[in-house]
């Protein structure tokens, strides 16, 4: 896991414009913020994050966090997702109740906050996926993210059913302990292996 104090280091560099802060933070987002804008049907989404991410840096001395330069980029691809959806290269614009302007993105994709939410949570789980053993990662990856049985990757990797089982048990462990109990629940309910837990 990235620890606050790394993330203000990396963002004071990201700031000052130093190849090292953008680096730090394309590495740290850039996962998520693919499967987000995926999940918003965007054409081709590895180019349009990477594409914000120039945007955004490009606007630096404008954000005044690290928290606030996450949300700008979250806000970013989801502007420039829903605008590669429909062609439009301009935001929807609205008059709030006092007349002034403000943008709204309306579209049709109402549960984007459900997207980001569990962009969210599958990026905290992808780091803490990072963090274990090789081993333990392996069968993780291939249980869990890649839908294989237990029975398929003894086949492929020689490895006995036991063994298998070992490492999912310590890597469900150690995942336990950097993620929430719910978190941890809700990404195994959502991945695409049938599972006996």
């Amino acid at each position: 896991m990235v620890k606050s104090t790394e993330v203000e280091l990396y963002f004071n560099s990201f700031l000052q414009g130093e190849e090292e802060g953008f680096t730090f933070f394309f590495k740290l987002y850039f996962r998520a913020l693919v499967f987000f804008s995926r999940r918003l049907k965007s054409r081709e989404p590895e180019e349009l994050v990477s594409d914000c991410f120039m945007k955004v840096w490009s606007k630096r001395e404008s954000i005044q966090s690290a928290t606030g330069l996450k949300g700008y980029l979250y806000t970013t691809v989801y502007r420039e997702s829903i605008r590669s959806r429909t062609g439009s290269q301009h935001a929807v614009w609205v008059l709030n109740n006092d007349g002034d302007e403000e943008t709204s993105f309306i579209d049709n994709d109402r549960n984007a906050l459900d997207q980001l939410l569990r962009t969210e949570l599958l990026c905290e789980v992808y780091q803490a996926i990072e963090e274990l053993p090789q081993a333990c990662r392996q069968v993780f990856v291939q249980l869990f993210i890649d839908g294989k049985s237990v029975k398929d990757i003894s086949g492929e990797t020689g490895l006995s059913v036991s063994t298998i089982k070992t490492h999912k048990a310590r890597a469900l462990a150690f995942l336990k302990s950097r993620i929430t109990p719910a978190d941890l629940l809700l990404f195994i309910l959502s991945s695409s292996a049938n599972l006996v837990l």
